[in-house]
């Protein structure tokens, strides 16, 4: 920053980040999070800007950069400091708060992650099962909006914002599609073509299947792939990631409201390919394994895929 006269220019040295800690090594430096800049410097010249008439351009550039501070931005989620969304104007707190509030909001963040979603509303929610497709979809749609309400209710407390955090950093939303094989080049997908997480995780349990000297059991399966890898289903109401459909597929998890009740595979087509296609081989009964992966858990399943022996490679 430069006054009019020369003989009394002062550099200002700031020291910008994300959020309050750490700070600069150097006292010459003012530390400043960006919700400070925003709060204290480009809100008030947003406000100038409309009050005053400023230039068109002007105020679309500096409306532009406020909206930008609260987008949630695309990262790989490891930088434990470095929060998504990075400062919230002011003026649209009341509004986020109530939608925060909203039993529409939190009935989407317990479908989605049950355990955060206790922590955070300090209560735990009954839905009922057939309201968790249509509330993941809607979580979906709307991701980016949700992480701005979650991050605005909790960027001021500190233990709240810990619990937020994998919400706030990870997206659901990722339209990676794979290859999966017994060797490289030599792909399981249909048609040559890269597969979703759904299609590949069954791919990669039918690549399991096929290099089994011997038929496998069901039991085999589990022990071999257990349902820790997918948080999805562990923290909802199937204690397994394989069932088999020769018999009734029932609701497993004794805590669960809907205990012992049948899943019909007439209409229920979210957690299980019901199709014959989707068998697996090799495998001692009618076989199905749940389809529904979220990236962290897909790339668990990658791993263990990888310790047997399984090629899976992300489509270029």
């Amino acid at each position: 920053m430069v006054c009019p006269n020369p003989a009394y220019s002062q550099p200002l040295l700031v020291y910008l980040t994300p959020s309050g800690k750490p700070g600069p090594s150097d006292e010459a430096f003012v530390h400043i999070t960006y919700q400070d800049l925003l709060d204290h410097v480009i809100q008030p010249c947003s406000i100038l800007s409309h009050e005053q008439a400023i230039s068109t351009d002007a105020r679309i550039l500096i409306d532009g950069y406020i909206r930008n501070l609260s987008r949630p931005s695309n990262n790989d989620g490891k930088n434990l400091t470095d929060y998504s969304i990075l400062a919230i104007a002011g003026t649209e707190n009341e509004g986020l708060e109530s939608l925060f509030g909203s039993e529409a909001f939190q009935a989407a963040l317990w479908a989605v992650y049950p355990k955060e979603a206790e922590r955070l509303l300090g209560r735990k929610l009954d839905l009922e099962e057939t309201d968790y497709d249509i509330l993941e979809d809607f979580w979906n749609a709307n991701e980016d909006l949700f992480k701005i309400v979650l991050y605005n209710h909790v960027k001021n407390n500190e233990k709240l914002l810990k619990k937020a955090h994998r919400i706030i950093k990870v997206s659901n939303r990722d339209n990676t599609r794979y290859f999966v094989g017994l060797q490289q080049g030599s792909w399981l997908n249909t048609g040559g073509k890269p597969a979703s997480k759904s299609e590949a995780s069954f791919l990669i349990f039918k690549a399991f299947c096929l290099k089994s000297p011997s038929v496998l059991s069901i039991e085999d399966l589990r022990s071999s792939f257990d349902c820790s890898l997918n948080d999805y289903y562990q923290n909802r109401f199937l204690k397994y990631l394989f069932y088999d459909f020769s018999q009734d597929v029932t609701v497993d998890v004794e805590t669960h409201a809907l205990y012992g009740s049948i899943i019909v595979p007439e209409s229920d087509s979210w957690d299980f390919y019901w199709d014959k296609e989707h068998q697996l081989p090799n495998v001692k009964g009618e076989v199905r394994s749940v389809k529904m992966w979220h990236k962290e858990d897909f790339d668990k399943l990658m791993k263990k895929a990888q310790e047997y022996g399984i090629v899976v490679e992300p489509a270029d």
